[in-house]
């Protein structure tokens, strides 16, 4: 939100807030990423990007992206920046100038899969919020083809099940066990999960 929106560290055992920092009250905060020590981070409609150093959270940079499209989701597969505009089409990007290096539309068969939000890449493949419901999607990041869905909706926390904002909203993943986090706009939780396959 605008005013409200920081990025954090936090305890993932606790939750407790170890380090933090707030945007300017104009920029709303979405997608993160971690490259080469660094954080980058999307804005929404202003098409700001923001990047950070990892340890202090000084800002080291601040773009504008070329693209004209929002910013919603972003991930790193070791190559380039992965971003999601809430449509069914995925950006490549130049994680060093932030240009577009190529897009995927994402498609479940032959129905495209619009809304995708938060991105994480793990092992390969693209995992995908979409926006306003409890699956994630799992992508092929070569073809945009969908190879599965992960279905959350037993872990939305009850009083949020009715609300259309705060949603399951959040991926990430912890290399050194293998499981993901997921999380959701507001909550209260923090879910670590073992997903077989991934």
């Amino acid at each position: 939100r605008y005013g409200s929106s920081s990025i954090r560290k936090v305890i993932p055992e606790t939750g407790k807030i170890v380090q933090m920092k707030m945007l300017p009250p104009d920029l709303f905060g979405e997608g993160i990423t971690s490259y080469q020590g660094k954080i980058i981070q999307l804005t929404w409609i202003s098409r700001i990007i923001l990047m950070y150093n990892k340890e202090n959270f000084k800002v080291l940079r601040l773009s504008k992206l070329t693209l004209p499209v929002e910013g919603w989701g972003l991930t790193f597969d070791g190559k380039y920046l992965i971003m999601s505009d809430g449509t069914q089409y995925l950006y490549f990007l130049d994680p060093e100038d932030f240009s577009p290096a190529g897009r995927i539309e994402v498609k479940d068969g032959i129905q495209p899969v619009s809304k995708l939000n938060e991105l994480e890449f793990i092992k390969g493949k693209i995992l995908a919020n979409v926006w306003q419901s409890s699956s994630i999607c799992v992508i092929d990041p070569k073809s945009g083809s969908v190879m599965g869905w992960i279905d959350l909706k037993n872990l939305v926390p009850k009083e949020y099940r009715t609300h259309a904002d705060n949603v399951l909203n959040g991926i990430a993943f912890n290399p050194s066990t293998g499981n993901i986090y997921v999380t959701g706009k507001k909550w209260p939780y923090l879910y670590e999960l073992k997903i077989n396959g991934l």
